[in-house]
């Protein structure tokens, strides 16, 4: 089970552009493989990012990105700063 921070701190790591791996995503979120990969897994099923290539390499979706420009999205984006350093 993945959690809603879990998923707003991938979103909010992934929101500026570009491409990243799970494991860069891990790293810049401190979240462990395991729960980054559940969070990736979650949003994908739910049309927010998408897989770009066979290294797991990972995107917001267009629907991701319109989600993250909506006043839910954004209210998540707005993860406090120390929920990123545990």
């Amino acid at each position: 089970m993945t959690t809603l921070l879990d998923q707003a701190l991938v979103l909010r790591i992934l929101q500026p552009g570009g491409q990243l791996t799970d494991r860069q995503i891990a790293d810049n979120t401190a979240l462990s493989i395991r729960r980054t990969r559940r969070a990736l897994r979650t949003l994908h099923l739910n049309g927010l990012l998408r897989q770009v290539t066979h290294r797991q390499t990972w995107e917001l979706s267009p629907c991701g990105h319109a989600y993250t420009n909506t006043p839910t999205g954004q209210a998540m984006l707005d993860v406090p700063r120390s929920a990123l350093a545990g």
